[in-house]
């Protein structure tokens, strides 16, 4: 989908001078809603002082591949290659971040190659659809 720029442009002149003394300019740039994730300040404060340089890394590579909705990414050995090649990673490298992630319950392993971010620190959907996942997240606690 192409995105729709709008810019508008504010002159001020002087009216003895004729000079412009002030340009505001204001863009305005439609983009798909799917396109947004949201983070939850109040909960990834702490969370990003305990995050290594390469963690962050993935986590934005990841945070734009996430299902709508959903919070969930499927990390096939061809996406990690591609995280790999985005982030200036190793593949070993994204690998042992995505494990360590994990650890912290960043990522939320449901099976093989198909993760979940955790949506208290993130969600790319609507706020309802978070509140599904989240009672998902509590039932994966439960059980673990």
């Amino acid at each position: 989908m192409t995105k729709n720029i709008y810019e508008e442009v504010t002159q001020t002149i002087d009216k003895e001078t004729g000079e412009i003394e002030e340009v505001k300019r204001h863009v305005r740039r439609k983009i798909p809603r799917d396109k947004f994730a949201m983070i939850y300040i109040q909960e990834i404060a702490g969370l990003l002082e305990k995050t290594s340089p390469s963690e962050t890394r993935v986590l934005v590579s990841i945070l734009q591949d996430l299902q709508y909705n959903t919070n969930k990414i499927f990390l096939t050995k061809g996406v990690k290659e591609r995280i790999a090649d985005e982030t200036d990673l190793k593949y070993g490298t994204v690998q042992n971040t995505i494990y360590s992630l994990s650890r912290k319950k960043i990522l939320i392993r449901e099976n093989s190659s198909e993760y979940l971010l955790n949506p208290n620190y993130f969600f790319k959907g609507e706020e309802i659809e978070r509140a599904k996942v989240l009672k998902l997240v509590i039932e994966y606690r439960l059980t673990d």
